[in-house]
């Protein structure tokens, strides 16, 4: 049996559209001018210093 994980959470930085995703995994983040400096330091959301999340398996 495989269990599928995913990060529910938010960022914790102020996003100029008022959303809450982290940058690295926002929808917005072709087109936004205001992204975090950490954009291309992370693979993933989780490893961000401004992300406040919890791991929930199904």
């Amino acid at each position: 049996m495989e269990l599928n994980t995913k990060m529910i959470g938010h960022c914790k930085l102020d996003c100029t559209e008022g959303l809450d995703y982290c940058c690295i995994c926002c929808p917005k983040k072709e087109e936004c001018k205001t992204q975090c400096g950490d954009l291309d330091k992370y693979e993933y959301t989780e490893n961000c210093p401004d992300y406040s999340g919890t791991k929930v398996i199904e």
